[in-house]
């Protein structure tokens, strides 16, 4: 994983977003969103269309050299190789990365740790039996280890036939006093698209260190864990914010007299939309184009105003899916 540095060089050269959108005929949005998020997987022909702009030298449209390479990461997570992965990640080796026995509720365990940063330690569990505890004893574990390391990530493991199969990651968000695990599986064989978006989360390139070398505070690097695991929170904010979108886009909507009907149409329009941007999430449409829905509305505005939602008639999934 290569981190984009159009930030930089636009800065340098004196341009503004806006200015770089306008120039390089990508959507601002897209700009936007490559200032920052430096990581994100961007098509050959945006980022040509940038360096154009910024008179610097393109790719070759064969080259992956500037994506997130997708590949190699899935393969060190359907071998669960979580301490080359973390390390590729931008975390550091552990100074003690030797296995350290511990007892809790008369059964064994060793704990492992794998890489660090700023205080925070990921661990792997691993039990003598070869099983992955109950929640109880997760709890309990969890409880041991942070007595020591405070912020902390533990991922378990099961061990069968000599091999992993499953892991489950364990964080825990606090609230004053209260507690909340939060917990994700991956098994090996999974496409493990849902574990990739939470480690892409977790990643620290150079550009996250100051000038000195030293790492980001251990709030920054706890604040990255919480976006990353704290799922529960982000999806209790994603129906807040939807039903205050479907609300405002009834405003919208002409033509429909009928209350009932035009919650219903607002509904499915809006369904619609999360579903091509699902799509577009997955780099299935477009060549792989990451932004493809905000450049089609930039295209839209170009050729006038409230054309947009023309392209999202029920007829518009059927013919658009058997060309993607």
């Amino acid at each position: 994983m290569l981190r984009l540095k159009v930030k930089e060089v636009a800065q340098s050269k004196g341009f503004s977003m806006g200015e770089l959108s306008r120039k390089s005929n990508v959507a601002y949005n897209t700009i936007k969103l490559i200032y920052r998020e430096p990581f994100r997987e961007v098509t050959t022909t945006t980022l040509n269309k940038i360096a154009k702009a910024l008179d610097v030298p393109g790719i070759d449209r064969r080259s992956d050299t500037l994506t997130f390479d997708i590949k190699r990461t899935r393969d060190y997570l359907q071998e669960l190789d979580f301490k080359t992965l973390f390390n590729e990640l931008g975390w550091s080796r552990p100074k003690n990365p030797k296995p350290v026995d511990m007892v809790v509720e008369n059964a064994t365990y060793k704990r492992r740790e794998i890489a660090e940063l700023s205080g925070v330690s990921i661990f792997e569990i691993t039990a003598q039996n070869g099983k992955i505890p109950n929640a109880d004893v997760r709890k309990a574990i969890h409880k041991e280890i942070s007595s020591l390391y405070h912020e902390n990530l533990l991922i378990f493991l099961d061990w069968v036939n000599e091999r992993h199969t499953q892991s489950l990651w364990y964080w825990v968000k606090r609230d004053g006093s209260k507690r909340y695990p939060r917990e994700h599986l991956y098994v090996t064989g999974q496409p493990g698209d849902l574990s990739l978006s939470k480690l892409e989360a977790m990643v620290f390139d150079v550009g996250d260190f100051d000038e000195s070398g030293d790492a980001p505070d251990v709030l920054e690097v706890a604040n990255r864990l919480k976006k990353a695991l704290d799922v529960e929170r982000v999806t209790k904010r994603f129906y807040e914010d939807f039903r205050k979108e479907h609300l405002r886009f009834l405003d919208y909507i002409d033509g429909i007299d009928d209350e009932r009907d035009r919650r219903w149409y607002a509904s499915v329009l809006l369904n619609r939309l999360m579903f091509i941007y699902f799509l577009q999430r997955k780099w299935f449409l477009d060549n792989g184009n990451p932004d493809y829905l905000q450049d089609k509305l930039a295209e839209s505005r170009e050729r006038g105003a409230n054309l947009y939602y023309a392209g999202l008639r029920f007829t518009f999934l059927t013919r658009h899916l058997k060309t993607c």
